[in-house]
């Protein structure tokens, strides 16, 4: 019973994941759902392991989270109190809960060994969707998966890893890095296609390699892909974004509506789960795609300074994983740094079965008990 902690997360994951794509869809809930059940059953057999306070420490970014759910659920969100605001508590806290067991039960695991696992999957996911199961929307595909954005976000992961790492043999590497790189310009999404040069940057920082790597990516969208008749509009969008000064696309009028709810209630939030509704609803019923406004508008002004004054207290503490060469340290980096620029635009960090948001707090998690435990990099660096 004590290895289930171990790979709690990892069968969370893959039910992330398995939400993501089409025909693993339908299962996906069950794994999830399956999953938290065991993990409470879990925590409560091993409850004398659970508040060990050097692992709560090297974690804190995940039980600050936990702990401002929970106390504005009980305090200004109080008259949210459903069973829908309930529900999303529970299953959120859970999540972060089976984070916590895996990364201090088997914290190598989720450092490193899980790497070539998720990058190896991503590119055959991306092939089998593109050739049996992919739709187009405004010139847009999803090979397979559930829509273009969650094609590109994801190929955006594979292709970091791919390049980062640069597993063996190099045929294979590049392989893969060129498929996620047609699965970004393929979903067309203009943020997945920019945080792909910050992998670029990530791994040669700035010089003469970045330069090169870089002009080829373009030649290869450009050029290569459109000769071999496959029309991506990946590129399109982003020059879109710079020529015009289009950042927020399509979206304008759900982020005013979003705004104009904040405004409404800015101190006691809207609670959790709860939807655009009266005035705004005039405006656009969609969510923001904007995952700190989702934020804002949940937990109000107060709780999200507080939220925030945590996050960057606990950032500026692990700022030394920054200057590491570590490849796997620079991955779990652009995985931060990928999806918080990313949550501009998509509705991550506030999501529960979503597998950017918990790959978000899994590399910050990761980077964090790095730091804590002050892990070198000397012996992965000569794996």
């Amino acid at each position: 019973m004590s290895q289930i902690g171990k790979y709690l997360l990892l069968a969370l994951l893959i039910a992330n994941l398995a939400s993501q794509y089409i025909i693993f869809n339908p299962i996906s809930n069950i794994v999830f759902y399956g999953t938290l059940g065991v993990a409470v059953l879990y925590s409560i057999m091993y409850c004398h392991q659970f508040f060990h306070k050097d692992s709560l420490k090297a974690t804190s970014f995940l039980w600050l989270f936990i702990l401002v759910h929970t106390v504005y659920q009980f305090t200004f969100g109080i008259n949210y109190f459903g069973k829908e605001s309930l529900s999303y508590l529970l299953a959120k806290n859970t999540v972060l809960v089976v984070i916590y067991w895996g990364i201090i039960t088997n914290y190598e695991f989720y450092y490193r060994k899980i790497i070539p696992f998720f990058t190896g999957v991503i590119p055959i996911l991306i092939i089998y969707g593109f050739l049996f199961h992919n739709e187009v929307f405004a010139g847009r595909s999803t090979c397979g998966f559930g829509n273009p954005n969650s094609t590109s976000a994801i190929s955006s992961i594979g292709f970091a890893g791919f390049l980062l790492l640069e597993y063996k043999p190099k045929w294979l590497n590049l392989l893969g890095a060129i498929v996620c790189m047609f699965g970004v310009l393929a979903g067309g999404s203009r943020a997945a296609t920019v945080v792909c040069i910050v992998a670029v940057f990530l791994k040669y920082e700035f010089s003469w390699k970045t330069i090169l790597l870089s002009c080829t990516c373009l030649s290869v969208a450009l050029f290569l892909f459109p000769y071999l008749g496959f029309k991506l509009n990946g590129i399109d969008r982003v020059v879109d974004v710079f020529s015009n000064g289009n950042f927020v696309g399509s979206r304008e009028q759900v982020r005013k509506a979003t705004m104009l709810m904040i405004n409404e209630n800015p101190i006691l939030g809207w609670g959790f789960k709860t939807g655009i509704q009266g005035s705004a609803a005039k405006i656009s019923q969609m969510g923001s795609h904007n995952g700190y406004l989702d934020i804002i508008k949940a937990i109000g002004y107060p709780y999200a300074i507080l939220l925030l004054g945590g996050v960057m207290t606990i950032f500026f503490r692990m700022k030394e994983v920054v200057k590491s060469k570590c490849p796997f340290v620079r991955f779990h980096l652009f995985v931060v740094i990928s999806i918080l620029l990313a949550a501009l635009y998509e509705s991550y960090i506030i999501g529960v079965n979503q597998i950017m948001t918990n790959l978000l707090f899994v590399s910050i998690a990761v980077l964090q008990y790095h730091s804590y435990y002050k892990i070198g990099d000397e012996r992965e660096e000569a794996d």
